[in-house]
């Protein structure tokens, strides 16, 4: 026979209290913790603790945080305290993300950007001796550059219908052009040979008829006169194909070295200047002094203004209300090359990669240690792709914790890099096959 414990009545009401005591007690702190609030020992108060956002192209690959993995892309972690935190991001197939970002206290740090690439292998699509690749704004066609035994030809090519248009460069001894599309039309290619003196070939990939040939000088497209402008010493050069090919020399002082429109660049005495229209007063000329060279106007792009001797380039904001503090140059001891797009400017000369807002001075992306043949945005402009002479690396240009570099493919030679519609295109030799090959992003 068991004997019941009895509990007085002041027992039993005092259980209930102390109950009651500690429910008050910890009620806010739980209701404080689960809202994700944490006590902070710097601050010696409840400070609100951090949410984590986190996705990728393309989604469902794996999230970890600190080494736990806690859900798939995209995803929103929240009560993640504040502090430096590893996060990881992975898919099979495709190349990882990692970096340590610090998160604050009832802050939100975003991830967001996180672009994983294939591991695939590039695929030959054109079986030619290409060494040039230059993408058409249109987002359809490549112009290339290809060689034989004894001649060299400006062509045409598609992914989806191959060699469009070819033409031979005679009378070239060059090996190393400069390939541009006129950005108005879209159908007219301007090759120029290395030198003020080398050969200059113009084509308007609509027309079968060849144009006579340009005078020697240095060439640009201008959009102020729909057409091909040029410059030799004492002369400017006016080309125009819209009503049959039209090529007009002008005389013009020797202290004139280019013009466009409002545009010129001129010497006065030993020294050299630039004048240009400036979009805050288009009525108005503003003048600059420019550093001794030969120097000519390379591209007349949105706002700014291009120009470029052997080894230097100059870059000028339209929209800047302080001349110097629109004007940079930058130099190397390679001839610098130009990627642009809507928003930026692209510049690589022999071992970097700058990048051009055209508002603030250039950002340098990248330093390599072996010579850099060329650099393209991606479509959202948020990676970089850089060639060298056997890497093709991708740079994402999230500065947090350093930019991830990520190696795509690697190749016995690379002659040149470019992207058409989200694919990477390079001219190049893997595996003693060369012609263009095809990297899908």
């Amino acid at each position: 026979m068991s004997i019941a414990t009895y509990h007085t009545p002041l027992r039993r009401h005092l259980v209930l209290w102390i109950f009651i005591f500690c429910f008050f007690i910890s009620a806010p702190w739980l209701v404080l913790y689960t809202a994700g609030y944490r006590y902070s020992q710097a601050k010696h108060s409840l400070e609100p603790s951090g949410t984590l956002i986190v996705d990728s192209v393309p989604s469902g690959a794996q999230v970890f945080l600190d080494g736990t993995l806690i859900q798939t892309t995209p995803i929103t972690i929240k009560q993640v305290s504040g502090g430096s935190h590893l996060i990881q991001v992975t898919k099979n197939g495709y190349s990882s993300w990692q970096k340590t970002l610090s998160l604050v206290d009832g802050q939100v740090t975003f991830a967001n950007q996180i672009h994983l690439w294939k591991t695939n292998q590039p695929q030959l699509v054109y079986a030619q001796n290409v060494t040039h690749l230059v993408a058409n704004s249109n987002g359809q066609d490549i112009a290339i550059i290809s060689h034989d035994a004894t001649s060299s030809w400006l062509g045409v090519w598609t992914p989806t219908n191959g060699l469009t248009f070819n033409k031979p460069l005679t009378h070239s001894s060059s090996t190393t052009f400069s390939v541009q599309w006129d950005e108005v039309g879209g159908n007219q290619l301007l090759v120029q040979g290395e030198g003020v003196s080398s050969s200059v070939f113009w084509f308007d990939t609509t027309n079968p008829q060849t144009p006579p040939p340009l005078p020697a000088g240095t060439y640009h497209w201008s959009k102020l006169r729909n057409g091909l402008f040029g410059a030799r010493p004492g002369f400017l050069i006016d080309a125009h194909s819209s009503s049959g090919w039209l090529i007009k020399q002008i005389a013009v002082p020797k202290t004139v070295l280019d013009r466009d429109g409002q545009d010129e660049i001129f010497t006065s005495s030993t020294r050299q200047f630039i004048s240009f229209a400036p979009s805050i007063q288009p009525t108005t000329t503003t003048t600059a002094q420019l550093p001794k060279g030969s120097w000519h106007f390379d591209e007349d792009h949105n706002d700014y203004l291009i120009g470029q001797d052997a080894t230097r380039l100059f870059l000028i904001n339209r929209n800047s209300s302080k001349t110097l503090s629109g004007a940079f140059i930058i130099s190397d001891h390679a001839d610098p090359e130009l990627y642009q797009t809507p928003t930026n400017v692209l510049i690589h000369n022999l071992h970097e990669v700058w990048m051009w807002d055209g508002i603030n001075y250039p950002t340098l992306v990248t330093r390599q240690s072996n010579p850099i043949i060329n650099a393209v945005f991606d479509q959202k402009e948020q990676t970089i792709f850089v060639a060298t002479a056997s890497q093709i690396y991708a740079i994402e240009l999230d500065q947090r914790d350093g930019q991830l570099t990520t190696p795509l493919a690697t190749f016995d030679h690379i002659d040149d890099l470019t992207i058409l519609q989200n694919t990477l295109y390079i001219a190049g030799t893997l595996h003693a096959q060369r012609g263009i090959w095809e990297y899908s992003l």
